[in-house]
C-alpha cells in the first residue's frame, strides 16, 4: 500500500472561538472542578481579573452578547485561587504586569528569571537573590511573580485532574 502525501498550497488556519459566559462558566467547571456564577465572573471583569468580554451586537432587537476570548477559563481558575490569599487589588496588579511581559514578547526572559529566582531561594543564596531581584526589579517582573505562580499552580492542577479522570476510566 502507497503512502499518501498531502500538500497544501496554504498554511492551515486554527479556529478561535471566543465563548460566551456560559460557555466559559462550563469550562471551568470541567477543567478546574470549580463552580463560578456569572456574578462572579462580573466582579472578576470589574476588578481587572480577567480579561473584558468583547460585545457582539445580534441585530436590531435581538440584543448583543458578550464572548470571552480563549483561554479565559485559565484566568478565571487562577483569579478564583488567588483570592483565597490575595486582595483583588493586588492580583490586579499583577496580572497586569504578566500580560505587559507578554505583550513585550518578554516571557521566556521571564522564565528564566524565575527559574534562576527559585534556584538561587532553593540552594539559600540570599545575599545574590536580593541583588538579583534589584537588578530586574523595573521589569514587572517582581510584581508579576504571583499572577505567574498561580497560574502555574492552576494549569497543573488542571493536568492533575485530567490524569485522575483518566485513571479512573482505566479502571
Amino acid at each position: 500500500m502507497e503512502s499518501v502525501v498531502v500538500k497544501y498550497e496554504q498554511p492551515l488556519l486554527m479556529v478561535i472561538v471566543n465563548m460566551t459566559p456560559d460557555e466559559l462558566l462550563e469550562k471551568v467547571k470541567n477543567d478546574f472542578d470549580i463552580t463560578v456564577g456569572r456574578s462572579t465572573l462580573r466582579n472578576y471583569v470589574n476588578n481587572k481579573l480577567i480579561p473584558e468580554p468583547q460585545q457582539k451586537v445580534l441585530g436590531r432587537g435581538l440584543g448583543s452578547e458578550a464572548t470571552y476570548p480563549p483561554g479565559s477559563e485559565v484566568d478565571v481558575a487562577t483569579a478564583n485561587y488567588l483570592l483565597r490569599f490575595h486582595k483583588a487589588e493586588e492580583i490586579a496588579e499583577s496580572r497586569a504586569a504578566y500580560k505587559r511581559i507578554e505583550e513585550k514578547k518578554q516571557l521566556m526572559e521571564y522564565i528564566q528569571f524565575q527559574t534562576k529566582f527559585l534556584e538561587l531561594l532553593t540552594e539559600k543564596k540570599f545575599d545574590e537573590l536580593y541583588v538579583y531581584k534589584e537588578q530586574l526589579q523595573d521589569l514587572d517582573y517582581s510584581k508579576s511573580r504571583l499572577w505567574y505562580g498561580g497560574m502555574c499552580f492552576m494549569k497543573s492542577h488542571r493536568d492533575f485532574l485530567q490524569f485522575e479522570r483518566y485513571e479512573h476510566l482505566k479502571q
